[in-house]
């Protein structure tokens, strides 16, 4: 049994170290993603304003931070029932959280505030507020990955 655990922990990586050794060709990403929805000018607003605060990875920012630093742990804050319908990024420290638990969750799921997280929802509206909050919150290595789900996935990267 505890083969059957450790294997299924290096799956992701193993993945996505398959992955960066191809030739990348990240033509399908798009930002904002289609099917987007349009956000108010005060919405647009707030996340722009955390965008500026927060450290932004594009998609081959992400894969090498992956590679250089495995242990990041890698937050996606949709809903459990987007994460059920869709995926999510193979990743070693995979997490979901939803952007409204976070504050009260993120301490007990990571107590190490130095630990580094790349945060991302879907079209990358949600992920920088919650990057933003967890600097306020006192994390030090936060990322957001600006290209969001919807690009992950069009660009053929590895989901579970």
């Amino acid at each position: 049994m505890k083969s059957f655990s450790l294997a299924r922990a290096l799956l992701p990586a193993a993945l996505l170290l398959a992955f960066t050794a191809q030739a990348q060709d990240f033509s399908a990403i798009v930002v904002p993603p289609p099917g987007a929805p349009v956000l108010t000018q005060a919405a647009q607003a707030l996340v722009d304003a955390a965008n500026a605060r927060v450290p932004q990875l594009d998609t081959a920012g992400l894969l090498a931070q992956l590679k250089a630093q495995p242990e990041t742990v890698v937050l996606d804050v949709r809903t459990p029932a987007e994460v059920d319908d869709s995926g999510h990024i193979a990743a070693a420290h995979f997490l979901n959280i939803t952007r409204g638990l976070l504050e009260f969750r993120i301490e007990a799921a990571v107590p190490d505030k130095t630990t580094p997280i790349v945060v991302y929802c879907g079209v990358s509206q949600r992920s920088p507020l919650a990057a933003d909050t967890l600097t306020k919150l006192g994390y030090t290595k936060v990322m957001n990955y600006r290209d969001g789900f919807v690009n992950w996935r069009r660009a053929g990267l590895p989901v579970e």
